[in-house]
């Protein structure tokens, strides 16, 4: 499991580090791994979390390089985007890239286009750590399932391109000028 963002509250990081504490299925802890990259303001408070709450299963690594992030998506199998708040998302779209299903709040912009629950991922509740624990085990129980999610998102973002992005945005601007 892969989040790679800057640490401060709109991202949600913190969320995601309580939705993991809500699992206590000790099978999980030991079998899954969650790699935090990047930095910011948050990131001393989401260490203490991490230690105080003994999260052996979440490594925090630093800010990673656009070479070292693309790594980190290939050695990966789940992305999670728990952002509050979240425009688009372009991480989304460079984790389908390298073959990851997502996990992601209804807040990021991308997901209503690039998330399909139970195709390629899931979407859970923004600001929920309830539902994130949810998704996250339900991802956990269905392993079987990760292969195909993976495939799907690789063949959803196939399908978007530079092209594709402009005659979406000069239909947009041609509907809002009417």
């Amino acid at each position: 499991y892969l989040f790679a963002a800057k640490l401060k509250k709109r991202k949600g990081c913190d969320l995601l580090l309580k939705a993991i504490n809500l699992i206590k299925n000790k099978k999980f802890c030991s079998s899954t791994k969650f790699i935090i990259a990047g930095e910011g303001k948050m990131k001393s408070e989401i260490k203490n979390f991490i230690k105080n709450k003994k999260l052996k299963n979440v490594t925090v690594l630093p800010f990673q390089n656009q070479s070292k992030l693309k790594k980190l998506y290939q050695k990966s199998d789940i992305f999670i985007m728990p952002s509050i708040k979240e425009p688009w998302g372009l991480t989304v779209n460079e984790a389908m890239c390298a073959e990851n299903a997502i996990i992601c709040s209804d807040k990021v912009g991308s997901a209503a286009d690039l998330v399909n629950n139970n195709y390629n991922g899931y979407i859970f509740k923004s600001n929920d750590e309830d539902d994130l624990s949810k998704k996250l085990l339900k991802i956990y129980n269905n392993k079987n399932k990760i292969k195909i999610f993976k495939a799907n998102s690789k063949k959803i973002i196939s399908k978007w391109d530079f092209k594709k992005c402009y005659n979406g945005l000069t239909k947009a601007i041609k509907l809002s000028t009417k």
